[in-house]
């Protein structure tokens, strides 16, 4: 049976009463099957087995050295028996045995009929140990027993009646039977010289501890005929039985071919009770049972239905090797509980909860659709599903192990072209109500492919503020979706009137169809395109409708191998990215031998601080541009900026590989290395340069090292190790960055300034800061982002936006540092504006340390 069969539909976290009360019925209905095979005796083979493992997984445990066993087997009757077998044997025995001086002799025999032997057995039977005699009765209750004369010469009677499971095993034996004690009963009462023992349970279940090969055993005939010393039986209690091949056979959990004889049965009761060791058996019928198998039916049912669809086969083996391991633990404490009957109940009942899944999947997805039919999955606008559960059911879709797994299907991407125009033409409102006429012209269309779509029809969700994704179950091929995009394209020829008002509006469509050999083979998709996961058809599809629109909009494009190999560039530089940062063990060193054995010392991901900087650098390089004081015209620091050296590539920008290096978190152990080299180069201009005391380091701060718990102590363990004025480190964090993750951010810059570092918001009035609580925050620097400067001489709006900056920053208590400073006209302005420094290629682009060392030393005035 396919337990996941549902594959990732969305899982419904509240069942409601009548769903719950079904899944009852389930796990009732599941107990009930089991009892019923119970009764049947389906289930024997199973609990046999069982039974036969608890004790072979238990062990062999040796006999109690106090019984010993005269076996009358194969060879003895064979011999003896040629000499005319009678009760002279038995005589024998009994005199040699009283040599010995057991303390008790237990005779496994029924003597029913009168003999003229019997007064001379009677005087043998009360020799130097006490005896207990065999009785049983045949099928109409009539009694077997001894003549009088020998009854009255032993000490005890004990019956040999046993009680042989429907599996063939010998589990337990009743205590008494018509106020005769089981013969291993009356042996041990008779041995410890006591007239009952304390109250036994109405059966008595034997704990069996060995192989009867085990059982210490002379021959019958070896100890007539005296080869056996009889020192040997001293004290002991002697069980004489037959264990010839055919006689009263017994199987026990380690004697099955061939079985033991019923004589290990009565010994083996007779251990447990000296050992005071018999097993405490578990109820297997009754109520206590029942309701036992109820409760794990239903527990296991709903248990099941509570949980995510992917961890309902790990909860069924949970419950079946828990409830294993449980029976195990408790058979260690002589304690036998029934273990296949329950375990048949937890998967039974998991078995009815996948089927009622099963046969009512669709109404539950029905069920599920209404109850999510609120303002998180549908757009309150058009009333169509949003990105949210579009997703759920692309996933549903895209999931191979699914219900529709199977099926091959095309996502279109849906933009519609030139919207941003009509929003700022029209107003937001008109805007608003043509998305809602829209999304009615394509549900109507939507509406009308019921015949073509039999399985599942198109699901049509608003996906963004002008983007519509649309979702085609079975699609044959990919001529099928094109011609659905060419239909919604047609859709749109004929315009849309809102408040009389008529408006002309196109889209531009992207396609992307699932992955199958067909699609490979059609599209020429190399081997590695993934579509198997959703959010990579999505992701294929975007990309096909934006290639749409740079042909020319009001068209469809389909992902292909073109489009998938700028993906796959992009994952190249990932990968070499990761390889140049130390993240991928396998690729290639090139530097020295040093570099090398530290490497292969250690895993990609747990390098030391000296291990991980001699790799970076060997393709990342720091440069630095200096900031310039706009009042004396001379170098007061610089920024610190990385570059990647790519050994293949050249000189990579870092407004291709940083977006990156955030998305992948590498930027984190980037920013390091760069905060490392900045403050080394710092400490050691602060020594050569003549005026370097002065001199200060900017470093950028990524929004995702804000988030490291640990920053704060690696700044302070770098300034420690260099030696460096905390004070002349200055972090720049981003405006975006900041506002992005405000509260934490907020307790970090705390912590910082604690440390004795400047801090400075970059990029400031490209985002989106609120300048009341801008002037609560500890910067001491703002820096007016590079856009705003370079439109100064051509936008008078842009010249105030600077002035403003810079005024409130001024009134703020912080300076002003303006980036991207390229004319002297520029200069002009900032200087006038009371700007404290300024920063730019009218001073120079980014150098290496070696050429920043060199400016420095020049010593140059603007």
């Amino acid at each position: 049976m396919n337990w996941q069969f549902l594959g990732n539909r969305p899982h419904n976290q509240g069942e409601g009463f009548q769903n719950r009360w079904r899944r009852c019925l389930g796990g009732s209905v599941a107990a009930l099957l089991a009892i019923a095979f119970q009764s049947l005796g389906l289930l024997d083979p199973l609990e046999r087995l069982a039974y036969i493992a608890l004790f072979q997984q238990r062990g062999h445990r040796a006999w109690d050295e106090r019984i010993v066993l005269v076996a009358i087997d194969q060879a003895a009757i064979a011999e003896l028996e040629a000499n005319n077998w009678d009760r002279q044997q038995y005589v024998k025995l009994l005199e040699t045995l009283a040599l010995g001086q057991p303390q008790v002799v237990v005779l496994n025999i029924v003597l029913q009929k009168p003999t003229p032997d019997d007064p001379e057995l009677a005087q043998a039977l009360q020799k130097n140990f006490a005896s207990v005699l065999a009785v049983a009765w045949n099928q109409d209750g009539q009694i077997f027993q001894a003549a009088p004369e020998i009854r009255q010469a032993v000490a005890a009677q004990g019956h040999i009646v046993k009680q042989e499971d429907r599996d063939g095993l010998t589990r337990h034996i009743v205590p008494e039977i018509n106020a005769t004690p089981a013969l291993g009963v009356a042996a041990v009462e008779t041995y410890l010289q006591q007239s009952s023992l304390k109250k036994l349970p109405s059966s008595l279940w034997i704990n069996w501890p060995s192989s009867a090969a085990d059982l210490t055993t002379y021959s019958f005939k070896d100890v007539i005929d005296g080869r056996i010393d009889p020192a040997v039986f001293r004290h002991k209690i002697v069980l004489v039985g037959t264990t010839a091949v055919g006689f009263a056979p017994v199987q026990t959990p380690f004697d099955l071919e061939p079985p033991a004889s019923d004589i290990h049965l009565h010994a083996a009761l007779i251990d447990n009770l000296l050992q005071d060791n018999l097993l405490l058996a578990g109820t297997y019928r009754g109520a206590i049972a029942v309701l036992l198998y109820f409760l794990l039916g239903v527990g296991t049912s709903l248990a099941f239905g509570c949980i995510a669809v992917r961890s309902q086969i790990a909860l069924v083996l949970l419950l079946s090797c828990g409830w294993g391991v449980a029976v195990i633990a408790a058979f260690q404490a002589q304690i036998l509980f029934p273990l296949s009957t329950p375990i048949v109940v937890i998967l039974s009942a998991a078995a009815i909860a996948t089927l009622q899944d099963r046969l009512s999947l669709d109404a539950t997805l029905q069920q599920q659709e209404n109850l999510i039919n609120h303002q998180t999955l549908y757009d309150s606008l058009t009333g169509l599903p949003n990105r949210a559960l579009f997703m759920q059911y692309l996933k549903i879709a895209a999931d191979p192990t699914g219900l529709y797994g199977a099926m091959t299907f095309a996502v279109l991407f849906l933009d519609l072209d030139r919207f941003k125009a009509i929003n700022a033409h029209r107003g937001h409102q008109i805007g608003d109500r043509l998305l809602a006429a829209i999304a009615q012209r394509l549900q109507q269309w939507v509406a009308t492919q019921s015949n073509h779509f039999v399985d599942r029809p198109p699901i049509l969700a608003r996906f963004g503020s002008d983007e519509f994704t649309l979702l085609l179950y079975n699609i044959a091929d990919i001529d099928a979706a094109i011609a659905i995009a060419q239909e919604i394209d047609s859709l749109f020829v004929s315009s849309f009137v809102i408040d009389a008002q008529e408006i002309f509006s196109s889209v531009s469509i992207g396609i992307a169809w699932s992955h199958n050999t067909t699609a490979r083979e059609t599209l020429d998709l190399p081997a590695l395109a993934t579509f198997d996961q959703p959010e990579s058809i999505l992701r294929n599809a975007e990309i096909a409708m934006y290639q749409a629109k740079v042909q020319g909009k009001a068209r469809y494009a389909i992902f292909n191998s073109n489009l998938h190999q700028n993906a796959i560039a992009l994952l190249q530089l990932e990968t070499d990215l990761r390889q140049a940062v130390g993240q991928n063990q396998t690729f290639p060193l090139t530097s020295s031998t040093s570099v090398k054995t530290a490497i292969a010392s250690s895993t990609a991901t747990t390098f030391n601080l000296e291990h991980q900087d001699l790799l970076l650098n060997r393709e990342f390089r720091v440069y630095y541009q200096p900031i310039v004081s706009l009042t004396t015209g001379k170098i007061m620091g610089f920024e610190a900026l990385i570059r990647w050296q790519h050994p293949q590539r050249g000189l990579i920008s870092p407004v291709e590989f940083i977006p990156l290096a955030e998305e992948t978190g590498l930027i984190t152990i980037l920013g390091e290395w760069v905060l490392r080299q900045a403050c080394e180069q710092l400490a050691q201009w602060h020594q050569e340069i003549l005026y370097g005391s002065q001199l200060m380091m900017t470093v950028n701060l990524s929004p995702a090292q804000l988030k490291q718990p640990d920053l704060t102590e690696i700044i302070a363990k770098i300034l420690q190790k260099t030696q460096l004025d905390p004070s002349k480190l200055k972090l720049e964090i981003t405006e975006s960055g900041l506002m992005d993750s405000i509260d934490l951010a907020v307790s970090l810059l705390q912590r910082l300034t604690q440390l004795g570092l400047q801090l400075s918001i970059d990029d400031f009035g490209i985002g989106y800061s609120s300048l009341g609580r801008l002037q609560h925050l500890p910067f001491n620097t703002l820096k007016i982002d590079q856009s705003f400067v370079r439109w100064m001489g051509f936008e008078q709006e842009s010249l105030e936006i600077v002035q403003t900056i810079v005024t409130l920053a001024h009134n703020l208590g912080m300076n002003v540092v303006a980036e991207g400073i390229e004319a002297l006209e520029q200069l002009s302005q900032l200087r006038e504006f009371n700007c404290d420094y300024g920063q730019g290629y009218l001073f120079s682009r980014p150098v290496d340390a070696i050429a920043a060392t060199t400016l420095l030393n020049a010593d140059p005035q603007w």
